[in-house]
């Protein structure tokens, strides 16, 4: 388990770093933005809106 994404989520998931991170993950094989070989995540910004629009479904509040 990455300890950054489990730090994250133990802190609340404050701000938009863990959908970045799993994001980069899923998309690139990595847990930046921007990877080295594969470039930047593709639809990032559609990504993060649904992560926080599921969120709120789901009664959370994202900050």
């Amino acid at each position: 388990m990455d300890p950054d994404l489990v730090g994250q989520v133990a802190e609340g998931m404050q701000g938009s770093g863990f959908i970045d991170d799993i994001s980069g993950i899923v998309n690139r094989g990595c847990p930046d933005t921007t990877c080295p070989i594969s470039g930047p995540v593709d639809g990032l910004a559609d990504r993060k809106d649904s992560f926080f629009k599921m969120l709120r479904a789901m009664g959370l509040n994202p900050q």
